[in-house]
């Protein structure tokens, strides 16, 4: 109705099963010499989806120029990679130098967000506070494997990655429009809890803050062609 807005957006995304595969022959010559060759094969699997939804709703006030808002969001996002290389090289009547690997990676982040905020004037000036929660949770692994002829040296090498953050954050500003100039001043504040834990070190990294992020904003109109702002 007149003072009620509800808003619902989606994307989505999916892309299951695309595949590129490649092969290339190369002859190499040097003067007087017999050619060898360089034979290289890959091939890549890959699998993606990411989706993404909005909601906010919107209330206008009794008070002109009065409104509430609040809005959230999520998005979550998945991929999987496999990835297979093998080259084989070959001098002129020479005994064939074979190297292959493997590598499978996967990725998974879900970020949910959520935002609260009011804006009323005050005489002649407009009043602005809110408050937003942001919070990240992140898993990345790949495995390296088969490494020919290192096959055991190569199936050591794995990484598995997860990263969590949370942002909690509040600010208020204050706004003013007169004659040919107008003024804001504001002050955020957030707090920051990050971790980032990697299962193969087996290292785990905490930081833990808060910080102020203060603005200001200066402008005045000379003409309708002219203004100069700081």
């Amino acid at each position: 109705n007149d003072k009620n807005v509800l808003h619902f957006t989606s994307s989505l995304s999916f892309s299951p099963n695309k595949t590129f595969d490649n092969t290339v022959y190369s002859r190499i010559r040097e003067s007087g010499n017999e050619d060898n060759s360089l034979l290289t094969e890959s091939s890549l699997d890959d699998d993606l989806s990411n989706v993404a939804l909005d909601l906010e709703y919107k209330h206008l006030l009794d008070k002109a120029g009065a409104e509430v808002s609040a809005k959230v969001h999520y998005t979550r996002f998945d991929q999987n990679r496999d990835q297979a290389i093998f080259t084989t090289f070959q001098e002129f009547d020479g005994p064939l130098d074979e190297n292959s690997f493997f590598t499978d990676a996967d990725q998974s982040i879900n970020i949910y967000t959520a935002q609260l905020d009011y804006i009323t004037p005050i005489g002649g000036t407009s009043f602005e506070s809110g408050l937003k929660a942001s919070i990240i949770d992140s898993e990345s692994r790949i495995d390296y494997m088969g490494a020919y002829p290192d096959i055991e040296e190569g199936a050591l090498q794995w990484d598995e990655f997860l990263y969590d953050e949370k942002i909690y954050a509040g600010y208020v500003s204050i706004a003013k429009d007169w004659s040919k100039w107008s003024a804001k001043a504001g002050l955020r504040g957030e707090y920051t809890d990050r971790t980032g834990d990697s299962r193969s070190m087996e290292q785990i990294d905490d930081r833990e803050y808060f910080e102020l992020f203060p603005t200001f904003y200066l402008q005045h109109n000379f003409n309708e062609n002219h203004s100069l702002t700081f």
